[in-house]
């Protein structure tokens, strides 16, 4: 699980890196690029937008299923009321 939980990290963080190289090359800073992919498609190409999706967002879902596979396994997904006598 820790091992899963640093790898997944890792992938993030590249991820994340990634986008800043790309804000470098632009030469916009972090919120104008942001704007600027959410107006067009000019500043990033479909490669680009297929590594974003495999660095940052499938890691993201794999840990939360990882995390809600481990809480339904251990029975917590419901709070359980203490029982009165």
């Amino acid at each position: 699980m820790v091992k899963m939980l640093f790898v997944t990290l890792c992938m993030f963080g590249a991820g994340l890196l990634y986008l800043v190289m790309i804000d470098m090359v632009s030469g916009l800073t972090l919120p104008e690029a942001v704007m600027i992919l959410r107006e067009s498609y000019s500043v990033l190409t479909v490669t680009d937008y297929v590594i974003v999706l495999l660095l940052l967002v499938l890691p993201a879902v794999h840990w939360g299923y990882t995390f809600w596979k481990a809480r339904t396994a251990s029975g917590q997904t419901k709070r359980s009321s203490p029982d009165s006598p």
